[in-house]
């Protein structure tokens, strides 16, 4: 079984940078995407989105979306 588990690992691609989102009161957990970064941020309400405006994050706390 833990074969197993350890050859799914294995076949994953390893995405090239990781993202997530931090402000002055939180932090989110790493994404292999900036963009489900950025709904980890939108969800723990530190900041909002207007659709109108395109893909910019209007941010409610201080914050940015790291890579690492």
């Amino acid at each position: 079984m833990a074969t197993a588990r350890a050859s799914a690992a294995a076949r994953r691609p390893t995405p090239a940078y990781l993202y997530r989102y931090r402000t002055k009161a939180l932090v989110g957990p790493w994404r292999p995407t900036r963009q489900q970064a950025i709904e980890d941020a939108l969800r723990a309400g530190q900041a909002r989105s207007d659709t109108a405006s395109g893909p910019d994050v209007n941010w409610r706390v201080e914050g940015e979306i790291e890579r690492r």
